[in-house]
């Protein structure tokens, strides 16, 4: 089983990485009311990614930024598995110390820099993902 997990994973390598990139691209630092439009657009990514992926998905609305909750509506009786993850991003700091743009991300030595590519967007379109 494993080995068809991998050769999955490498033959849509290169989509999911550029995936990952746009999505690294919205500048989506919940604590800055002026990024609340770039909230919503990482939430409309997450949506359609769900959905494009066959999941029934919804936006939840609540006092702070929007929830976004899916189902894979799984056969009855089958195990049910929760994922909690976020898509917004830490405040980039001091941007004079990044190497490069915080919102453009970029893939040096085989790993991608970018703010949120660890925590949490790169985790969190993992899991999406499986």
């Amino acid at each position: 089983m494993i080995d068809k997990v991998l050769a999955h994973v490498q033959s849509h390598h290169d989509n999911y990485v550029q995936r990952l990139l746009e999505f690294l691209k919205i500048p989506s630092v919940s604590t800055d009311p002026q990024a609340r439009p770039a909230i919503r657009q990482a939430g409309d990514w997450v949506l359609k990614t769900f959905r494009d992926c066959g999941m029934k998905a919804d936006v939840i609305e609540t006092d702070g930024h929007p929830a976004i909750v899916a189902d894979s509506e799984a056969a009855e009786g089958g195990p049910t598995v929760l994922i909690y993850g976020h898509y917004d991003v830490q405040p980039t700091g001091d941007v004079s110390l990044w190497e490069s743009k915080p919102f453009a991300p970029q893939i040096r030595n085989g790993r991608i820099y970018a703010r949120g590519s660890a925590d949490d967007k790169g985790q969190v379109f993992a899991h999406m993902l499986a």
